[in-house]
């Protein structure tokens, strides 16, 4: 009798201490979880600064048809600034090479044949409230609704001068 009382303890004992062991490793893949999140969140303000327009149109750039993008912009634990500013740089990068390329914007609106590009795009007209039941959407947009919330940051600033100065 007292064996089996024994056994029977030692059998909790074991079953309660796989347990915590399950609990704890559930704990660890949550937490790598939130890493990733904030990972991707970095890698994606950092990744950006990469991107360059390499055709009119940006649905044709491959750099934008990675998944990831469309996930950084539509997650709701990434602050909404930093997916803004990921937006403005696309944009601004784009609409500097429609100047480089051609002296002048053209339409965002038909550059959306990519899912991507076509998130990208609605994502930044939906922000700024701009309504997308015009006919044309100049790529200037971005560049023209710049606010001084960015007055501080390199990349825009630089980007804001190669603009200028191809306007001029």
């Amino acid at each position: 009798m007292i064996r089996k009382i024994v056994l029977l303890l030692i059998v909790l004992v074991l079953s309660s201490c796989k347990e915590r062991d399950e609990s704890k490793n559930n704990e660890k893949i949550g937490s790598s979880t939130q890493k990733s999140d904030v990972e991707n969140k970095v890698d994606w303000k950092t990744k950006i600064i990469d991107f360059q327009p390499t055709e009119i149109d940006l649905s044709r750039n491959q750099f934008l048809h990675d998944e990831s993008l469309v996930n950084f912009l539509t997650d709701e634990r990434i602050p909404k600034e930093d997916r803004e500013y990921v937006v403005n740089v696309i944009l601004l990068k784009q609409y500097l090479y429609h100047l480089q390329r051609a002296n002048q914007g053209y339409n965002l609106l038909t550059m959306g044949s990519n899912q991507n590009v076509k998130s990208i795009i609605n994502y930044y007209l939906k922000v700024n409230e701009i309504s997308t039941n015009q006919e044309f959407i100049n790529s200037a947009v971005a560049y023209n609704m710049l606010e001084d919330k960015y007055s501080t940051d390199y990349t825009i600033n630089q980007l804001k001068k190669s603009i200028e100065a191809e306007l001029r």
